[in-house]
């Protein structure tokens, strides 16, 4: 219902500011879309444009387009889907866009011929038939780019490129009750001497290589971090026979990584845990890793949680 003050406003508006409600203020965006959807018939959901182009976002400028299509753009190599898991990231946006709620508010990117661009989508529904929608897209691509590079800054080593501690801590609270649950706690054996005769310089080179080794065997979930500065933890779901074949893969390539430094000192310890109530596995990993150590070292050994 408008009110006294609605009329008055925008007269006001227009006197004193030779200003439109409509073009000045609520569409004083240049780089908005408007569409409108009505969803009546459910497939394809129709975008129609209302207010805006196309052309924003590196397309043909028609007068529609689908939200499969736009769905099919989305871009999932981006710092936020990386650190959710990229399925994740993908499957929620899509429950999202598809569940036509009275009102769903969004940002993703997309990547369309002409580039990235991040979205502000806000899908509203129309009070006078539930079925009838305003889609309002903004391009927000300047300020989330700049976010998301310092959204990677505060999740990823910025030596190494794994994740770091606080990664870490938000992945097994994600992750920790997950089937074939394992912790693997790396340490460098003897990497402090390796820093004495090498130089810093090459301890860091060694990190970096070292590094890259790890990230062979990453996947979706299962990933490194590194949690001080020749501490590395894994979280992995696999079945014990892949964990154990990937340790002792490790290891060889870590041997003659170090071999190739000339610094036979230098090799890897590992501890293992296999999750089975997920109490603090972390610390328990790490008490392997020292009857690894203890046994001599360059070797891993396999616990399971009791």
């Amino acid at each position: 219902m408008k009110k006294a003050y609605d009329k008055a406003m925008q007269e006001k508006l227009k006197t004193d500011y030779h200003l439109d409600i409509i073009s000045d203020v609520i569409l004083n965006q240049p780089r908005k879309i408007i569409f409108f959807a009505d969803t009546h018939s459910k497939k394809p959901i129709e975008l129609e444009v209302i207010f805006g182009s196309l052309k924003m976002l590196g397309l043909e400028d028609k007068s529609s387009i689908t939200l499969d299509s736009l769905v099919e753009m989305i871009d999932d190599d981006h710092a936020y889907a990386k650190v959710g898991g990229r399925k994740a990231y993908i499957k929620g946006l899509h429950e999202e866009l598809y569940s036509l709620k009275s009102e769903t508010y969004l940002t993703f990117p997309i990547r369309t011929p002409k580039g990235k661009y991040w979205l502000r989508y806000n899908m509203v529904q129309l009070k006078q038939d539930p079925n009838l929608f305003s889609v309002f897209v903004i391009d927000v691509t300047k300020h989330l780019s700049t976010d998301e590079e310092i959204f990677m800054k505060t999740h990823v080593d910025a030596l190494t490129g794994v994740f770091n501690k606080y990664t870490l801590d938000y992945h097994y609270g994600l992750r920790y009750k997950l089937d074939n649950f394992h912790v693997l706690f790396l340490d460098i054996d003897n990497f402090k001497q390796f820093n004495d005769i090498k130089g810093h310089e090459y301890g860091d080179r060694f990190l970096k290589e070292f590094s890259n080794i790890l990230k062979d065997y990453e996947g979706e979930f299962n990933l490194f971090y590194r949690i001080g500065g020749d501490e590395f933890i894994g979280l992995f779901f696999e079945t014990p026979a892949k964990i154990k074949a990937m340790a002792e893969a490790i290891l060889k390539r870590v041997r003659k990584l170090a071999a190739s430094y000339e610094v036979s000192e230098t090799s890897l310890s590992i501890g293992i845990v296999q999750a089975k109530q997920s109490d603090d596995v972390i610390r328990k990993a790490d008490k392997v890793l020292y009857k690894a150590k203890n046994k001599g070292k360059d070797q891993y050994i396999y616990e399971v949680e009791s």
